[in-house]
C-alpha cells in the first residue's frame, strides 16, 4: 500500500521521535511522517535492528509499504 504525506497526517500518532511521528508500526516495519512533510521507512533486521530503508525528512516521495 502506498502512503502520502497527507494521509499519514490523518492517521493516529503511536509515537514521537526528534522530529517525526510514527503513524505505522507492523512487525518489521515503521512509517514516520515527518514534520518536514517527508515520510521515512524503516525496516528491522533480522538481529533486531531498525534501518532506513526508504525516504527521509525530505518530501515530496509516497512510500509503498
Amino acid at each position: 500500500m502506498s502512503y502520502t504525506p497527507a494521509e499519514l497526517r490523518n492517521l493516529r500518532t503511536l509515537s514521537t521521535g526528534a522530529c517525526c511521528d510514527l503513524k505505522i508500526q507492523r512487525n518489521a516495519e515503521r512509517v514516520w511522517l515527518c514534520c518536514r512533510g517527508g515520510v521515512t521507512l524503516e525496516r528491522k533486521t533480522r538481529s533486531g535492528k531498525w534501518y532506513v530503508s526508504e525516504g527521509g525528512c525530505h518530501p515530496p516521495i509516497a512510500l509503498a509499504v
